[in-house]
């Protein structure tokens, strides 16, 4: 299925080491690590994708990052579906961003997961537009990351960035640019970091393309620019070239 969750990470020498379907983890012989079942576990959510028998929901919604303080684990962070209630309204959203720590040298090489579903920040946030750069120091990392404006509730233009470094993620900063998100904007495009990690993108079709400057060792976005890059369908993604120069729009 085109819209589930698929994510993977290999060694230097681009062996297979685990890869991730949104609900469980499994390494390169195809068996589940220990500890690695029921991540992203949400009783309702479950039962309406068929107890993830094709993998969970939501392409952008997870990336995984080698934990800067030990070479040998990983942090894969993950946004979890749900249904939240918003003033009188129940509808399905997403609350917050968690983490899942996944050790390679545990259970005799066979890998471990030592923490699961551990809620870093708690407030409703898109589905899709999770990316991450490197840190000006070559060795931490920013994550950036969208509050939603929900249907019914309180219209924003939130950009939450996270820091990773040897002492675990954490809420940076959250920052405010251009106007505020429209109601239909989750899952509907994407955002991605300049490969030099100069600028970072946003687009959707409801809201046009956003582009700011972005600082590797401060985490601060600044220099909004907006393009209104629009077409017929539902939804879109983006791409830059390897060389930063060129950015490229797609649409279904």
């Amino acid at each position: 299925m085109n819209d589930q969750v698929n994510a993977s990470m290999s060694d230097y020498e681009g062996n297979l080491l685990f890869y991730f379907n949104g609900c469980s983890i499994v390494d390169a012989d195809h068996q589940l690590i220990e500890n690695g079942d029921s991540i992203n576990y949400d009783a309702d959510w479950w039962w309406g994708i068929a107890d993830c028998k094709y993998g969970y929901s939501g392409p952008n919604n997870t990336i995984i990052i080698q934990d800067p303080g030990k070479n040998n684990n990983y942090y894969i962070f993950h946004k979890t579906w749900e249904y939240i209630k918003y003033k009188n309204k129940i509808d399905e959203g997403i609350f917050g961003l968690k983490y899942t720590y996944v050790d390679t040298k545990e259970n005799n090489g066979k890998f471990k997961v030592t923490k699961k579903n551990v809620l870093i920040n708690k407030d409703t946030v898109m589905s899709g537009y999770l990316h991450a750069v490197k840190h000006i120091n070559g060795k931490d990392w920013w994550l950036i990351d969208l509050k939603e404006t929900p249907n019914v509730g309180t219209p924003t233009n939130k950009h939450i960035i996270y820091l990773l470094n040897s002492s675990g993620p954490h809420v940076h900063s959250i920052q405010q640019f251009g106007p505020n998100f429209s109601d239909n904007s989750s899952a509907c495009g994407g955002s991605r970091f300049s490969p030099d990690g100069n600028k970072w993108v946003y687009y959707c079709k409801r809201d046009g393309l956003w582009m700011l400057d972005f600082n590797r060792e401060t985490g601060e976005l600044s220099n909004y620019k907006y393009h209104n890059i629009s077409h017929e369908k539902s939804a879109g993604g983006l791409e830059w070239s390897g060389n930063s120069r060129f950015l490229y729009i797609s649409t279904l």
